[in-house]
């Protein structure tokens, strides 16, 4: 809007844009939208495009073309020092992203409240309770899970949930049925669920217009026998739950990566204090430390989640 005001008083005024080397990285989806939303006329690439990965030709290919239809032209400015080799892979980068997001807390000084990092691990949290099933000492607590992956079988909707990463989202979207409480459930557990459709075979999504992002929180658990789902959220978004309408509330699975961080974390605490932290009870999709132990090879990826019997 400022450089529109400029641009009335002198029409050859031109915008440059600076952006962050993450937008290219692990953020091609933001930069995407910001190339639609502006045409630039000219785009400027930094880098050697002689000494790059197939993964990285693969992005330059889609940003040559994303720039193209907006009739855009590409100017590359090769680097002259060759380039480190990438520490981090964009999964990685977005691991850590989701870690540090539940590791926030608020602490309050008198003068105010800053938002700070606490390394402990995120079993720690006391879990917020929903409850998926009226019950004669609750109510129905939210619609019910919508999940926005591979068909997943009612049967294992559980086990796929478990120590997964969700999405709280309000919605008034016309695919919530009246009542609320009326969706499809699993046979053993009685969880709702959204079906999938029988035109495409995936689940239909929420309407957009209708519905807003809430917050990312983590499945801790089911307690079948009390029909509730435990979360853990960061007590830097706790206030966010608070008021949420059960008739609007549903919860999103399938669109985050998984937190394989998560499943480690105590162990590795247990390890640098010098404690045995071994499967705790409040931490059920923790695998216990002997299992991650006889692992070996240090620096890889382990998914060693448990899955809810």
């Amino acid at each position: 809007m400022t450089y529109k005001t400029l641009r009335s008083r002198d029409p050859l005024l031109p915008l440059i844009i600076n952006t962050p080397g993450s937008l290219y990285g692990s953020e091609l989806g933001s930069l995407t939208e910001l190339l639609a939303r502006f045409k630039p006329h000219h785009v400027v690439h930094l880098g050697d495009t002689q000494a790059i990965d197939t993964e990285q030709a693969t992005k330059l290919h889609a940003f040559q073309t994303i720039v193209s239809q907006y009739r855009g032209t590409i100017h590359e400015i090769t680097t002259h020092i060759p380039a480190t080799a990438v520490f981090r892979t964009d999964a990685d980068l977005r691991a850590m992203h989701m870690q540090s997001y539940f590791h926030f807390r608020k602490n309050t000084t008198n003068e105010s409240t800053v938002s700070t990092w606490t390394c402990e691990p995120i079993t720690n949290l006391v879990p917020w309770e929903f409850s998926f099933e009226e019950t004669d000492e609750r109510t129905q607590d939210f619609v019910g899970f919508v999940m926005y992956s591979e068909p997943i079988e009612p049967a294992s909707l559980v086990q796929a949930l478990n120590g997964s990463i969700v999405q709280i989202v309000e919605s008034t979207s016309s695919v919530i049925p009246t009542p609320y409480t009326a969706l499809s459930r699993t046979n053993k557990y009685r969880v709702p669920y959204f079906e999938k459709s029988g035109r495409t075979g995936m689940v239909e999504p929420l309407d957009p217009k209708t519905s807003k992002l809430i917050c990312t929180v983590l499945i801790r658990g089911f307690d079948p026998e009390r029909r509730v789902v435990q979360v853990l959220v960061p007590k830097t978004h706790e206030s966010l739950l608070h008021n949420l309408s059960p008739e609007r509330t549903v919860f999103a699975g399938g669109c985050c990566d998984s937190p394989e961080w998560a499943y480690v974390e105590d162990a590795y605490v247990g390890r640098t204090r010098g404690t045995v932290i071994d499967g705790p009870a409040r931490a059920p999709w923790v695998e216990e430390m002997g299992l991650v132990d006889d692992m070996g090879y240090l620096n890889t990826v382990r998914r060693v989640r448990k899955f809810q019997a």
